[in-house]
């Protein structure tokens, strides 16, 4: 636009510079005619290119301004191509921002794909670890960690409301035969069968849950009183009556089980589970297949078991345990040829507790292990310390329970109690009871042969007391048979425990094994199991178990 107003402007200047060209021409022609009527006229002819030069200038700078103006078009122009090369490199780059944003809306769609299905994977996850945590593998019932935040639930419940909880503990009787008789599979079939079974013997509400094994725990939600949950647990003891049926084939076990009712015996998960196990274990010594109900009585031996156990951590290092011995006696020359090591606590409130009232508890925290291989090294230290003060040598029985068998280090703990010593392994005798053989037959006879390879002897406790099986004796690596003292009791009373201590002696005699009673307390026994040639002789009609210096002095007199 202004240019086209500078070139106007021009153009009307050039025409007024015409126009006055011709003006100047026609004044000068009116002059040079009055010239010579007029002087003057020269001095108007100077005026005039005084003018035309004032033109010139004016048309010189307008020139320049036209220049200018030019050049800033030109500007203008170079701007523009500027402008129009950085709009094509906008667009550019707006075409490539827009294929970047489909490629990052892509890949968030990609992301949020995955996130989602990770977040379904560990959701399933979660779901699983939680099936794990909670429920049982095999019967897919809650497992005792579950059965535990449930209960405490509900006794927060019932305290609020004064309601009752019953608790059922079941542990089925002769299991160890059956399972024996089963195959891995068939024995994880029978369980679900029993589970099934006992679902549908409780109501909706009730929860049922295994422990593990043979063990199984009923809650009954807000029970009318203790003889309805007697009433529920004698329901199930009828139904257990009918066989479980399995692969088409029939087996029959029974039950025995345990009650306990909030809040009367207790007011914890804790205590509720424990007495309840404890009434089962009660129902199990009156006969099995019957349920009890936890009792005052029950209590305060749970009460004094706790005592025990709080008090048997400390034991060890307070040295508090003590070693008794009982000898044993040859039928034959009526002289000491072994001892067996029987642990004593003396506990500082309760006196002297004999191992019948804490070693159950020692394996239940465990603290079997040390205590144990305190008694193997204790004893084989004072069988050594005796054949070096010149008594003759004799052969010392220990017992080990179950919990020490299972630990692999056993046969290293024991290498190194007879190194550490210097006994040797002919002097040490490890007891077993038969419940240990009938745990896992392989691994038993497994360590038992590394035991009589390096010399130790091994003895069967308690035979004849469980299921026995006498092919487990055929297979076990034993050298000699305890007859125990229950049959013992029986000799003069009951015809049936004579029977089967005659039986028992003339079968290690025919299997090239040694006998020995323990638990003889009368003449009468004693002179019968002479009769029958029973080797060895144990009990308090001979000698009662003492301390190390009396037996000390015994044997001083036996040799």
């Amino acid at each position: 636009m202004f240019i086209v107003k500078m070139m106007g402007e021009l153009c009307r200047m050039n025409n007024n510079f015409g126009k006055k060209t011709e003006d100047h021409l026609n004044k000068n022609d009116e002059k040079s005619k009055k010239k010579e009527k007029k002087p003057s006229i020269k001095a108007e002819l100077a005026i005039a290119k005084k003018e035309i030069a004032n033109q010139k200038e004016e048309k010189a700078d307008m020139q320049a301004e036209l220049d200018i103006a030019d050049k800033e078009v030109d500007d203008q122009k170079e701007e523009k191509a500027d402008l129009e090369a950085e709009l094509v490199i906008v667009n550019k780059e707006v075409a490539n921002q827009k294929e970047e944003k489909a490629d990052v809306e892509a890949e968030l769609a990609t992301t949020i794909k995955e996130l989602a299905n990770q977040i379904t994977l560990r959701k399933e996850a979660l779901e699983k670890i939680e099936q794990i945590m909670h429920y049982d593998s095999l019967t897919g019932f809650p497992n005792r960690v579950r059965l535990e935040d449930k209960l405490r639930h509900e006794i927060n419940i019932a305290k609020r409301h004064e309601k009752r909880i019953g608790i059922l503990f079941l542990d089925l009787d002769g299991f160890k035969p059956v399972r024996n008789t089963l195959g891995q599979f068939q024995e994880g079939e029978f369980i679900k069968t029993v589970a099934v079974r006992l679902k549908n013997l409780v109501q909706e509400s009730d929860i049922v849950a295994r422990l593990g094994g043979d063990k199984f725990i009923i809650m009954i939600q807000n029970p009318e009183n203790s003889e309805f949950v007697r009433t529920v647990a004698n329901k199930i003891i009828t139904a257990f009556r009918q066989p479980f049926e399995v692969n088409q084939n029939e087996i029959y076990v029974t039950v025995s089980i345990g009650i306990s009712v909030f809040p009367r015996d207790g007011e914890t998960h804790e205590d509720l589970i424990k007495n309840a196990e404890l009434a089962m274990y009660k129902a199990k010594e009156k006969g099995k297949n019957q349920s009890v109900l936890c009792t005052t009585i029950m209590k305060e031996i749970i009460r004094e078991n706790m005592k025990l156990s709080n008090g048997l951590y400390r034991a060890l290092e307070r040295d508090e345990l003590e070693v008794y011995y009982q000898p044993q006696i040859s039928q034959d020359t009526k002289k000491i040829v072994g001892l067996e090591a029987l642990l004593r606590w003396n506990h500082p409130g309760l006196g002297v507790v004999p191992p019948g009232k804490f070693i159950f508890l020692a394996e239940q925290n465990g603290l079997i292990i040390p205590i144990g291989k305190w008694v193997l090294h204790t004893v084989c230290k004072q069988n050594k310390a005796w054949q070096e003060a010149g008594l003759t040598p004799i052969r010392i029985a220990v017992n080990l329970s179950i919990i020490q068998f299972q630990n692999l280090e056993i046969m290293s703990q024991i290498n190194e109690v007879l190194e550490a010593t210097n006994l040797l392994p002919k002097y040490l005798e490890l007891e077993i009871t038969e419940s240990i053989a009938m745990r896992d037959t392989v691994y038993i006879i497994d360590v038992l042969n590394t035991f009589q390879k390096m010399g130790i002897y091994i003895s069967i406790d308690d035979f004849g007391t469980e299921f026995s099986s006498l092919q487990y004796l055929k297979l076990l690596p034993i050298n000699r048979i305890k007859i125990p003292m229950p049959f013992i009791q029986g000799i003069n009373i009951d015809k049936r425990d004579e029977w089967i201590i005659e039986t028992i002696i003339v079968l290690a005699r025919k299997m090239g094994l040694a006998v020995i009673a323990e638990g003889v307390e009368t003449r009468q026994q004693d002179s019968f199991l002479k009769k029958r040639l029973c080797g060895g002789i144990q009990g308090y009609y001979y000698y009662k178990p003492m301390p190390a210096k009396d037996i000390e002095v015994l044997l001083h007199t036996n040799s």
